[in-house]
């Protein structure tokens, strides 16, 4: 038997105890100090094998620290005692014990083993502590054993936003963005308002062309949110209708001038009526819109065919040129800014292409 003084100090480390025999290392894991309790359960482990497993199975269900119940869990775990596992996952009153129960009962299970998934479901749905619930949505997809969906579409709505995340994410993995949606995922949207939660929202979207829950979206994000969400739709080519766009439009008018190239093409007629009454109604007001209303004007000016625009626009087109003629006369001049009634926010090269657009246009359609 190797002796210590128990009474001058404890020992140093793991190697120090482990040449200790079985009785010894029994009464260090019933009454020494919490780190040679640990090193203990694991010496016992190490010299008695699976025999060890009820002398610490006995210590973990007695008063002991949550810190050392956790490494017999452990150890436990690795002789296969799933039967006391489940009850530290379900009945502990530490949540770190219970999801270190969890997190190893997960880890030594097959996927589809039954009676694992069972208890899982059943901690998603009872276990208070979100940690938790996240580990054990995280450790399940881990090894590919999937979450039944509407269970997943509850926890999409789980008060812990990092569960809702662990949720969407799950859903998108292992079932398709239709199935998810007609089960009810767009409910998600009326109570999200954190911003990476909407745009993870957003991805189910616009994989399937739901334009109607982006803008709910966007209008929940702030600016930098709404860019982004702007830069996934041109990223995935997104068709957008010109009402849906236009809603968009209003929001933000990030991208602007390239906006054109994600609206529908059959509708692109009425996105440029639309810009130009928008343009012209500022001249009458003595106002001006940004830049990039201008400036996509020239876009749709130059790559649509306007061979056959309504009279009405036409109209416009010719108060708008005025305006414009106007304001690079006025800005040739090198009048002050505060003399000058109405000016666009352009300088003269872009005004240039602008007059030169609308000129091309109203011949076009007076041939």
């Amino acid at each position: 038997m190797v002796e210590h003084d128990r009474e001058s100090n404890t020992f140093a480390d793991f190697l120090e105890l482990l040449p200790l025999d079985i009785e010894t290392l029994r009464g260090l894991l019933d009454s020494g100090e919490e780190v040679e309790r640990v090193w203990a359960a694991w010496a016992l482990a190490l010299k008695l094998g699976r025999h060890s497993a009820p002398t610490l199975a006995a210590v973990a269900q007695s008063e002991v620290p949550a810190g050392l119940r956790r490494h017999l869990i452990a150890v436990l775990a690795g002789f296969g005692e799933t039967e006391i596992l489940s009850v530290f996952a379900t009945s502990d009153p530490d949540s770190l014990v219970r999801g270190t129960a969890c997190l190893y009962l997960i880890q030594t299970s097959e996927p589809d083993n039954e009676k694992m998934r069972n208890l899982m479901f059943s901690r998603l749905d009872r276990e208070p502590d979100p940690k938790v619930r996240g580990l054990v949505i995280s450790k399940l997809s881990e090894i590919g054993s999937s979450i039944l969906l509407p269970q997943l579409i509850v926890l999409s709505q789980d008060p812990s936003a990092e569960v809702r995340r662990l949720a969407l994410q799950s859903i998108s993995r292992q079932h398709s963005s239709r199935r998810a949606l007609e089960s009810g995922l767009e409910k998600c949207l009326e109570t999200e308002n954190e911003p990476d939660l909407l745009l993870l929202l957003a991805e189910f979207l616009i994989t399937e062309r739901r334009a109607v829950g982006l803008i709910q979206c966007a209008g929940k994000l702030d600016d930098q949110g709404q860019r982004q969400l702007i830069d996934r739709l041109f990223e995935c080519e997104m068709v957008l209708s010109w009402n849906t766009a236009r809603q968009f439009i209003d929001l933000s008018d990030y991208r602007l001038v390239e906006f054109w190239k994600i609206v529908d093409s059959d509708e692109l007629p009425m996105m440029f009526h639309w810009l130009v009454a928008k343009l012209a109604a500022c001249v009458q007001e003595e106002n001006w819109c940004s830049s990039s209303h201008y400036l996509l004007l020239v876009e749709l000016l130059v790559n649509l065919d306007l061979s056959d625009v309504c009279a009405a626009t036409l109209g416009y087109l010719d108060a708008l040129q005025e305006a414009v003629r106007f304001d690079l006369s006025n800005k040739s001049a090198d009048l002050d800014p505060d003399e000058i009634e109405w000016q666009t926010p352009l300088g003269n090269d872009d005004l240039s292409r602008l007059d030169e657009a609308i000129t091309c246009a109203l011949v076009q359609n007076r041939l």
